[in-house]
Order: structure tokens, then C-alpha cells, then sequence
């Protein structure tokens, strides 16, 4: 295990740690586990930890499924990990379209937990297939009320399918299905003050297009973007650059306005954006959008959450696509402590 990046902003210290072995990362016990299977091949690799332990894990089982079975062989090993190395599993049936309920169920479970230990959770999250509501909801809401005092992030690289060659939009791959509706995240809502311009901080991914139309419906004053630089397999590095060249064109988007960070470390990224000069609290409302890789998406929640004031903005989706993404061997912690817990 490699330590990549250490940082702090105020109450918040990062840690990134990258491995070729689930194991090697993840070796330790836990009180709180959440866990979600997917037909994404990376939603098992957590099974792969001999020596991981937590007292409770929640399982969420989202309702959609795939007809290659890949969800019904996928949550049987979830579910069969889980058995084996946690106390108590609690599971949660949950439609990925109605992310208000799920949000209250996980948050009420947490809640339970921390009142019975009478202490602050240490708590694990398997991010690889974790929609982005629900990982930057748990971590703002946990570590900013003292529910949780420490999350440690697994976060698996994919290797995603080539680029198709029927038009148009050959470029992209789509994850989802239909338009996006931009929602907050619970606990990065950010305020508003009327008045003020609006900014928006864009994390750009393979769904180039999508992103142009949210970003164009709210009508920013200004536009930066995060950038996946280097991705993490050679060439995702240029493939979202190309996917998202119209809203680069559209909003002028100056060179120093484009902040660029590794795709895979979170916490490099976070440093990144903290580092640079891409926010004007005292003139604008801000605006973060997670249209990137799950890591930076991260990184904006991190950032919005010292910074207070912005709104981070998950893409909810009409429906989801099944894609065949695999893991590529490279396995991240993010280790987030509050340093005010206690």
C-alpha cells in the first residue's frame, strides 16, 4: 500500500492510498459498513479483502437489474461477504430513482448505530459503484455532524468499452438513460444569495453532452472545469476533453480556469481545487456538478464542505444503462478524518 496524497483544509484531513490488492488496503474492522452491488464488475472487489471486519454492514439492492444476471450473481457475493465478516447485515431495497427515501433509511440506520456506541462511527464505504447522492451524502452529513469520525473510501479503476462507431455522438458512453435532472446532495446544499452571479464547477466525464445541457439550462455567468488529468488509462486523459469540447467553446473557458488532477485520487484532486483560484464566494453563487470521475466528484463534496457555501448537484438520471466495466487492478483508500469528532 502507497500513500499518494495527504491533505488538510480546516476540520478535514485526507489520506489517498493506492494498491494492486483489495487486501493489502483494507485489513482492519470497522462499525459501520455500506456496501452496493452492481452489475459492474468492481461492485465485488471488496470481497476480495481475507481480512476486513465490520460490526454492521448495509447492503443496498437497488431494484433495477440486468438480463446478463450479473446483478443476481453480484449480490449473492455481497450478501455472502458480508454474512461472513460483519456482526449484523441489514439490507435496503431501493429504487436508484427515488433517492430521498434510500437517503432517509441509511441516515436514520447511521443515527441508531451512533446513539447505541454513545461515539462517533468509524465507517466504510465500497465507492465503486455507489451512486455519487448517496457517497457525498455520507460523507458530508457523517463527518459534519460528529455522527462518524472517520471514512475510509474504496474506490476499484474501470476499464470501460471503446468508443462505439455509430453516430452521432460515437464519443461518449452512456451510463444513463434520458435527460438529467441536477439535484442537491443532502448536507452540500450551500446557500443562496440573491444577487449574485452564478458560477458553476463542472467535473467533466465521457457524458459530454448531457452535462452541456444542464449546465446550459441553469445559465451560469461562469464556467470552470475539473479535469481528469492523467485519466486513469491513457486515453480517457484526451476522450472526456473531446466528449466536452462544446461546453468548453460555449462558456470561454480559460486555460486557468481549468483545474486538472489525476482521475483516480480524490484527495489529489481536492488539494487541487483547494489550490486554486476558481472560486469568488464574495460574488458569486456557486454551483459544483458531478459529471466526472467518482474520485473528483468526491473532491468537489470535499471542497464545498470546507468552503461551506456551495451547492454540490447530482445528476439523477430517468433510468440507468448497463455497461460492462471491469476492474483494471488499481484499488484506492480515501481515509477522511474530522478532526473535531470526538
Amino acid at each position: 500500500m502507497t500513500l499518494k496524497t495527504e491533505f488538510r483544509d480546516g476540520f478535514l484531513l485526507g489520506r489517498s492510498h493506492i494498491a494492486g490488492s483489495v487486501d493489502e488496503l483494507f485489513a482492519e474492522s470497522y462499525d459501520v459498513a455500506v456496501l452496493v452491488p452492481s452489475w459492474d464488475r468492481r461492485s465485488i472487489c471488496i470481497a476480495e479483502a481475507r481480512h476486513w471486519r465490520a460490526a454492521v454492514s448495509i447492503i443496498l439492492f437497488f431494484k433495477t437489474r440486468d438480463s446478463q444476471g450479473l446483478r443476481d450473481a453480484h449480490d449473492k457475493v455481497i450478501h455472502d461477504f458480508a454474512s461472513e465478516n460483519c456482526g449484523e447485515v441489514t439490507v435496503i431495497e431501493a429504487d436508484s430513482l427515488k433517492v430521498d427515501e434510500t437517503w432517509l433509511q441509511l441516515i436514520k440506520k447511521l443515527v441508531v448505530l451512533r446513539d447505541a456506541r454513545k461515539q462517533p462511527l468509524r465507517m466504510f464505504i465500497d465507492g465503486s459503484a455507489c451512486p455519487r447522492y448517496y457517497l457525498l451524502g455520507l460523507v458530508a452529513a457523517t463527518l459534519g455532524s460528529g455522527l462518524v469520525s472517520q471514512i475510509s473510501v474504496m474506490y476499484a479503476e474501470g476499464r470501460y468499452p471503446e468508443k462505439g462507431t455509430e453516430e452521432p455522438r460515437s464519443e461518449e458512453i452512456a451510463f444513463t438513460e434520458g435527460q438529467w435532472r441536477a439535484i442537491a446532495i443532502p448536507a452540500l446544499e450551500g446557500t443562496y444569495s440573491p444577487g449574485k452571479k452564478r458560477f458553476f464547477l463542472v467535473s467533466i466525464g465521457f457524458e459530454g453532452w448531457k452535462t452541456m445541457r444542464v449546465v446550459s439550462r441553469s445559465d451560469p455567468d461562469r464556467v470552470s472545469i475539473l479535469r481528469a488529468n492523467p485519466g486513469t488509462q491513457d486515453e480517457y486523459t484526451e476522450r472526456a476533453l473531446v466528449d466536452n469540447q462544446a461546453l468548453l467553446r460555449h462558456y470561454c473557458i480559460p486555460e486557468e480556469q481549468i483545474v486538472q488532477a489525476p482521475a483516480g485520487d480524490a484527495i489529489a484532486a481536492w488539494k487541487a481545487l483547494s489550490e486554486s483560484s476558481t472560486d469568488r464566494s464574495l460574488e458569486e453563487n456557486s454551483y459544483y456538478l458531478c459529471s466526472g470521475t467518482k474520485p473528483h466528484s468526491l473532491a468537489l463534496g470535499l471542497r464545498a464542505m470546507c468552503l461551506k457555501s456551495p451547492a454540490v448537484l447530482y445528476n439523477l438520471p430517468e433510468g440507468h444503462k448497463v455497461v460492462n466495466i471491469s476492474p483494471t487492478g488499481k484499488y484506492w483508500r480515501f481515509e477522511i478524518t474530522s478532526l473535531t469528532a470526538a
